[in-house]
């Protein structure tokens, strides 16, 4: 394994648990209330280290959704498939059944989905992170 890799890896690490102080931070104060310099007291990082992996609370915000994000495509997508023949009123449920699981995998989720796309707020994310979502 050489230096390079070893980097990676420690920056993943350290995005990871930037993440997780944030989904703490996030629950305890909510959105609005919540600050970057919040985030980095609970990752014990200074402030500036946060803006080097996100470029700003929106982006983390998103960040921290993405896997919920990822599981309800998968959902959807297995909704959408298996039901082909359905009838309409049969696919609405199914969708509804999606939807309630990936609340139940992170009731914040939806929230911040349908407020990230009131707000205008995908323009506050970086390309990298689009392209993930």
């Amino acid at each position: 394994m050489g230096i390079q890799e070893r980097k990676t890896r420690e920056k993943a690490r350290r995005r990871q648990m930037i993440i997780a102080a944030a989904r703490r931070v996030f629950s305890n104060k909510g959105f609005g209330k919540a600050t970057m310099e919040d985030i980095a007291k609970e990752a014990e990082l200074s402030t500036g280290t946060l803006y080097l992996y996100f470029k700003g609370k929106d982006e983390l915000y998103t960040a921290l959704s993405l896997r919920a994000i990822q599981y309800l495509n998968i959902r959807l997508e297995e909704a959408i498939t298996s039901q082909k023949e359905s009838k309409s009123d049969q696919k609405i449920s199914i969708l509804k059944e999606a939807m309630y699981d990936v609340y139940r995998f992170d009731p914040l989720v939806l929230t911040n989905i349908f407020r990230s796309q009131s707000r205008g707020t995908w323009k506050n994310i970086s390309s990298q992170l689009l392209s993930q979502i």
